[in-house]
């Protein structure tokens, strides 16, 4: 069985596209993306199932911080050969100041004995978390901060050099 995890992080400044592809039966796929957004992008992700018993697992998210534009085009294809398959797609986009952002969470089937989801959040903060945090002696601002950096490293497995990467570009966007 094969077993392809991967992971990227970056701020986004130009457009992206990237496409995955499970050639092999029995191959298993995760991809997992974070980016904080500070130009208009589009960020391009194909995954094409080209044979039987696949699996595949995209997450995505983005932390949007200024007014600019963040687009996430996903698309899931299952050839007609390719049975038994599960596409599964996660994709948020966190608001700091409105936009018009977009997910497009494509799952392109050309056999159904497959098992494909797809999830889309955008939007800010869940209410909810914020007042959690509030609740436990946090102003606004650094419950947004708190959020951001759990929001970008929980979609990782990192080391500790990326993790500090991170959370200096997060400084560098005043979201530390």
């Amino acid at each position: 069985k094969r077993s392809e995890p991967c992971g990227t992080y970056c701020i986004l400044r130009c457009c992206n596209a990237l496409i995955l592809t499970t050639d092999y039966p029995y191959t298993s796929l995760e991809y997992k993306y974070s980016c904080i957004n500070i130009d208009d992008n589009t960020y391009i992700i194909n995954i094409n199932h080209n044979s039987k018993n696949t699996n595949s697992k995209v997450i995505n998210h983005g932390l949007n911080v200024t007014s600019s534009k963040l687009d996430f085009l996903i698309n899931g294809i299952i050839n007609k050969e390719s049975s038994n398959v599960i596409c599964n797609q996660d994709s948020k986009i966190i608001l700091k100041k409105d936009n018009n952002s977009s997910i497009k969470p494509n799952l392109l089937v050309n056999n159904y004995d497959t098992i494909s989801n797809h999830s889309c959040y955008i939007g800010h903060f869940k209410e909810e978390e914020m007042f959690y945090l509030k609740s436990r002696g946090l102003n606004k601002k650094e419950s947004e901060r708190l959020l951001a950096k759990a929001f970008l490293l929980s979609n990782m497995d990192i080391n500790f050099l990326n993790r500090n990467m991170i959370l200096e570009d997060l400084k560098l966007i005043g979201g530390e």
